[in-house]
């Protein structure tokens, strides 16, 4: 019965949190009504200290209304995301500042998060470099 129990509340908490699947480019992710949110694996980004770089987000969506939220975690030292946090469509440029004192970085590993009504979120790897702005 215990068991029974804590099969139960594992599978509803896989579905409160939304099932996830890493695809070779994308990840995708369900939320409990069905709807589908991919995020595709962005292109690696080099930016030159002192100077504004953009990466364009991808997404894929299935019966999911709204606009997606768009996160980006463990940014080099002394790089900033400037501009837009959500995407309306399927895709955004999001623009990025490295300061003139930016750590000099060669393929950092930041993180993109794309969240989805429901609770759904997706991560992938964006890779950074920051080099000299000569």
């Amino acid at each position: 019965m215990k068991t029974l129990a804590l099969l139960t509340v594992v599978g509803l908490l896989a579905l409160v949190v939304g099932c996830e699947e890493r695809g070779s480019t994308g990840t995708t992710v369900t939320n409990t009504t069905g709807g589908t949110l991919t995020l595709q694996a962005p292109a690696e980004m080099t930016i030159k200290r002192g100077e504004i770089a953009n990466v364009m987000i991808d997404i894929k969506r299935e019966n999911l209304e709204g606009p997606v939220s768009v996160r980006f975690d463990n940014l080099p030292a002394g790089v900033t995301a400037v501009d837009r946090k959500q995407i309306v469509g399927n895709q955004g440029e999001f623009n990025f500042k490295a300061a003139d004192t930016a750590d000099l970085v060669s393929n950092h590993q930041a993180k993109v998060t794309a969240s989805g009504s429901g609770g759904i979120a997706a991560t992938k790897p964006l890779t950074i470099t920051v080099t000299n702005g000569e």
